[in-house]
C-alpha cells in the first residue's frame, strides 16, 4: 500500500497534498485567567485550544466542518504555569473516508525556569460533518 501511495505522489498529474504540509501551529502566553489554583493552568483550557487548532488543521483536508468522533489519547506530561509560553502544533496523520486523525502537541517554554518541555500530547479522531440540503432553498 505504501509503495502505491509513494508512486502515485511521484506522478506528474498528482494533485494531492503531501502530509508534511498538513500542519498548523500557534503560540500563546498563559495568563492568570486560565489558572487552576495558585500556579498551574487548567488542563481543560489547554485541551480546548488543542482541539480548536486540530479543527483548523482539518480545514486543509476537507471543506466541511469537523466534529469530534473520538479522543484516542490525552497525555499530560508537565504542568503548565502562569507566564509560560506555549507552542501548539497539530498535524494530520491519517484520513479514511469521513474520518481524519490529528496528532496535537503542546510544547511549554518556561520563563521562570528557563527550560522547555513537552507539556501535552493528544490524538483526536474527527469526523467530517455534512449537512443535508434544505429543500426550501
Amino acid at each position: 500500500m505504501l509503495t502505491s501511495l509513494h508512486s502515485a505522489r511521484n506522478q506528474p498529474d498528482f494533485n494531492g497534498l503531501p502530509t508534511g504540509r498538513l500542519t498548523a501551529d500557534a503560540w500563546e502566553r498563559m495568563d492568570p485567567e486560565q489558572e487552576n489554583g495558585p500556579t498551574t493552568i487548567f488542563g481543560g483550557y489547554l485541551i480546548r485550544r488543542d482541539y480548536e487548532l486540530s479543527a483548523i488543521c482539518c480545514d486543509q483536508v476537507t471543506p466541511h466542518r469537523v466534529i469530534p468522533a473520538a479522543v484516542n489519547r490525552i497525555n499530560f506530561f508537565h504542568p503548565v504555569c502562569h507566564g509560560d509560553t506555549l507552542h501548539f502544533s497539530t498535524r494530520v496523520v491519517y484520513t479514511n473516508a469521513s474520518f481524519i486523525c490529528v496528532e496535537a502537541t503542546i510544547e511549554r517554554f518556561s520563563r521562570n525556569k528557563g527550560g522547555r518541555s513537552l507539556a501535552n500530547s493528544c490524538l483526536y479522531r474527527l469526523k467530517k460533518k455534512t449537512f443535508p440540503k434544505d429543500p426550501n432553498i
